[in-house]
């Protein structure tokens, strides 16, 4: 069990440093305003989360289902207890990256609403100025047929 254990700690810290190299990639993808690379990496990331919850569903299992067991196993196992320790610190390192992503893309959106309010005011300018019609015009005449 504890060779099972280690396999699947083992795996989810490689996966760990993954989504962290995906987390910077999409911090680099707001500073350079790409928004579609972002939300292909986001696409990623939420798979590479998807993999980590299946690992941490095996590694229970594995424990028959007892977290406290698993717990035990990885305190009372040096081995087990580095990797446990490393994942750790990789997911403080992720959170705090998470952090700064949130920032980027909090500033990134505002100035998304505020090139969109622009271009409102904008084409509402044009209308008024007859550049931009609303209507067809249909091109027809208006003959009085009063006398």
């Amino acid at each position: 069990m504890d060779n099972d254990l280690k396999m699947l700690l083992s795996s989810k810290k490689n996966i760990l440093e993954e989504i962290k190299q995906t987390t910077c990639e999409i911090g680099k993808a707001f500073e350079e305003e790409d928004i579609e690379q972002a939300l292909k990496l986001l696409k990623l990331r939420k798979k590479q989360m998807d993999e980590v919850d299946g690992l941490d569903g095996k590694a229970l299992s594995a424990c028959s289902g007892d977290s406290a067991t698993l717990l035990r196993n990885i305190e009372t196992d040096g081995e087990l207890k580095n990797i446990f320790e490393d994942i750790r610190v990789i997911l403080k390192e992720i959170k705090e990256k998470d952090g700064e992503n949130i920032k980027k893309a909090e500033m990134l959106k505002a100035q998304l609403s505020g090139d969109i309010a622009d271009l409102k005011h904008t084409k509402r300018a044009l209308k008024g100025y007859g550049v931009i019609e609303t209507r067809q015009s249909r091109f027809g005449a208006f003959i009085d047929t009063k006398k």
